[in-house]
């Protein structure tokens, strides 16, 4: 059974603002989310766990620069 944790614990788990989190999620970016009919949004704990890890392996976009010859 998830772990469902509001958007609101998720930014703070990740030491982020939830404006970020909410970017994320816009972009189609964040982990998947459960709606409830009240109109709120939920993640599971092992899924932020996982979506963070992956976000960890991703190289920064200005580290794909560095490739350049000078």
């Amino acid at each position: 059974m998830p772990d469902l944790i509001s958007l609101d614990e998720a930014a703070e788990r990740l030491k982020l603002s939830r404006r970020t989190i909410d970017r994320y999620v816009k972009r189609g970016e964040f982990c998947v989310l459960y709606a409830f009919p009240t109109g709120q949004l939920r993640v599971d704990a092992a899924d932020l766990d996982d979506w963070l890890r992956a976000f960890r392996k991703t190289p920064a976009r200005s580290e794909s620069h560095h490739d350049h010859k000078a």
